[in-house]
């Protein structure tokens, strides 16, 4: 899908890509942090993967086991979150040219010498903002001189060929399946209101705040060993039904695909 989004947009993709923004623990040279970026960079393998079109226009992957990655060093002149967005909005300003440059960018910013924030940009082929927070937290960790312990055991082209299985499409094709068969099961429209003059304002925006509501989810949630937001989407489902008198609800939602042992820290 992202090759796709890519492809289509390219040159002009660069405001798809991604950032992160990590503070540097004090007593840490520039040195130690570009080998944190490169201990980073060799475990996940998505961070050192080229992307080539072949001839039937299909990406490739390619990854690459050494090379080097250009690290740019800003100094701070008003405040580090001031310096530190300068440098992201610069290091995510361009596209990535995927099929000859590594899909992520590094940058440090630096006061009197000392490394004070480290920014990463990367394309969002290769990760999505659930695999960003993983990168988040694995740099984070890092930086304070924690172990993240064996890498993942899921790579990219792993990925790939399993989709490309034979197993891999048995599951995708009973996946979709399994969605086609309950889609038929829902009401074609979940708002059959007669039409009328918009509201004023037409736009707004509600905001719930409750404490008891927080002990609620978490207590739903270790019922029925569920994360929160399933607890979440299940009432909203529940209550747009009692709004709109229907008994099942369709709601459009992104859902990871990291299922499976191995790869939950995949990126």
């Amino acid at each position: 899908f992202m090759w796709d989004v890519h492809t289509s947009l390219a040159p002009r993709d660069e405001h798809l890509n991604l950032t992160l923004v990590v503070p540097v623990p004090a007593g840490l040279s520039v040195h130690d942090v570009a080998g944190v970026l490169a201990t980073l960079i060799g475990r996940h393998a998505s961070l050192r993967t080229q992307y080539v079109a072949g001839d039937d226009l299909e990406p490739y992957q390619i990854e690459v086991g050494n090379g080097e990655l250009e690290l740019q060093v800003s100094q701070i002149r008003t405040d580090p979150e001031h310096s530190s967005a300068e440098l992201a909005s610069l290091l995510a300003g361009r596209s990535f040219d995927l099929a000859k440059e590594l899909p992520v960018r590094a940058g440090i910013c630096v006061e009197d010498d000392e490394p004070r924030v480290v920014v990463l940009a990367f394309s969002h082929i290769v990760a999505d903002v659930w695999g960003g927070q993983i990168l988040h937290n694995d740099l984070e960790k890092l930086l304070s001189g924690g172990d993240l312990g064996e890498p993942p055991e899921h790579r990219p082209i792993e990925q790939a060929a399993f989709e490309n299985s034979a197993q891999g499409r048995r599951i995708e094709a009973e996946s979709l399946a399994h969605w086609r068969s309950r889609l038929r099961q829902f009401p074609r429209t979940m708002f059959a209101i007669n039409p009328r003059a918009p509201a004023v304002p037409r736009y707004w925006r509600g905001m719930l705040t409750s404490p008891a509501l927080a002990w609620g989810i978490f207590a739903l949630m270790r019922r029925y060993r569920v994360s929160a937001n399933s607890v979440i989407l299940a009432a909203l489902s529940l209550y747009i039904g009692y709004l709109m008198r229907i008994d099942r609800c369709t709601l459009n939602v992104q859902v990871s695909n990291r299922i499976g042992r191995g790869r939950s820290r995949s990126v």
